[in-house]
């Protein structure tokens, strides 16, 4: 079957877009002369897939902010009937992802089959369902979405492909100058993200506590490294938080990377040394760049998001309940914790991590 025009729904939050390039390389792979394009609402998964060369075009749209009305107006606009497949990436459990795709009309809309949702989430209006294997990385479940299109790649072969994530020369010069303006050693490096993603409640209960926060950068300091702190629009408690507390190592042991673009924060990270990080689209980016890292993993399930094809450590709490999120039709992060209370600073996973073991992999 020759297919002409083929859209990728990526919706979801920047790391998922990222463990769908596997996905899209292999359909390139496949269909060379096709034209393949992107849609997704999240600016950042913008920027990562815009120099992807395996992409024709890649649009971003503000659904939230345009609303029920403005989204549909939009679609119907600028893709209605004009693809002959849609594709939409793993996880793609809720009603809208859905909506989305039928709005647009391919003749053939992929999607994943889940355990429960069908005629709730409106998952019939896809034509293909792929079954959601939960116990399966997220690269995994994407690019057995290519099975309709009789593309089938065995476990093994999918293992040995990369995230993928193409730096301009614009973008890697931005991160050579950051380095050299600041006197930043490259092998004393470390860049250090403690966010999430809070499209769903509760999202931001999944990083460390401050005081966990104070306690890492105490330890790497002490052991000579020099920190990159990620400052991104939802991390800016963070730079608060350093300013009470390490004024005086401002611009001489941590340094503030904000006021980039996620490229350019992605040029930054490729010239660290490692990366200790949350679950979370950074990590993903600095598993595309082949980067060392050490993440802090408290109700995610690692199976599902661990950092691909790269060399990592996983730092969790032990509690019993964790990982309690491991299934993508849980609509927020909730937690049944006895300890836990609706006013916490973050979930009990996260609050009982050791930061100390973090030295064990420096």
């Amino acid at each position: 079957m020759v297919y002409i025009k083929i859209l990728v729904i990526a919706l979801p939050g920047l790391g998922d877009a990222l463990m769908a390039t596997p996905m899209i390389k292999s359909l390139r792979e496949n269909f060379k002369d096709a034209k393949i394009e992107v849609l997704t609402m999240q600016k950042a998964t913008y920027e990562i897939l815009e120099t992807n060369p395996n992409l024709e075009n890649v649009y971003y749209f503000n659904f939230f902010g345009a609303g029920y009305f403005g989204s549909i107006k939009y679609l119907l606009k600028n893709f209605k009937g004009k693809y002959d497949v849609s594709i939409t990436v793993y996880p793609s459990y809720p009603k809208h992802y859905h909506i989305v795709g039928y709005l647009i009309g391919a003749k053939r809309r992929i999607a994943h089959k889940f355990k429960k949702g069908y005629f709730k989430e409106f998952h019939f209006l896809n034509t293909d369902l792929i079954d959601a294997e939960e116990n399966k990385h997220n690269v995994i479940n994407n690019v057995n979405l290519l099975i309709p299109l009789d593309i089938v790649v065995s476990e093994n072969e999918i293992k040995k492909m990369n995230l993928e994530l193409y730096l301009t020369d614009e973008d890697e010069e931005k991160g050579k100058i950051f380095f050299e303006e600041n006197g930043i050693d490259y092998d004393k490096a470390i860049f250090i993200h403690n966010g999430s993603s809070r499209v769903k409640k509760g999202s931001e209960k999944r990083r460390l506590p401050l005081n966990k926060l104070k306690e890492l950068i105490n330890l790497i300091i002490s052991n000579d490294y020099q920190i990159l702190f990620n400052i991104g629009p939802e991390e800016k408690y963070v730079k608060k938080f350093l300013l009470e507390n390490f004024k005086p190592l401002i611009n001489k042991k941590i340094y503030l990377v904000e006021g980039f673009r996620i490229r350019e924060v992605a040029s930054i990270i490729k010239r660290c040394k490692k990366v200790v990080t949350t679950d979370s689209g950074i990590m993903h980016i600095s598993a595309a760049l082949g980067k060392e890292i050490i993440c802090f993993f408290g109700n995610t399930d690692t199976r599902k998001v661990h950092p691909w094809n790269t060399e990592y450590k996983v730092i969790t709490s032990g509690l019993n309940c964790s990982p309690c999120y491991t299934s993508y039709t849980m609509r927020e992060f909730k937690c049944i914790h006895p300890e836990y209370e609706e006013d916490s600073e973050v979930f009990p996973c996260m609050e009982n991590i050791d930061v100390k073991k973090v030295l064990e992999w420096l």
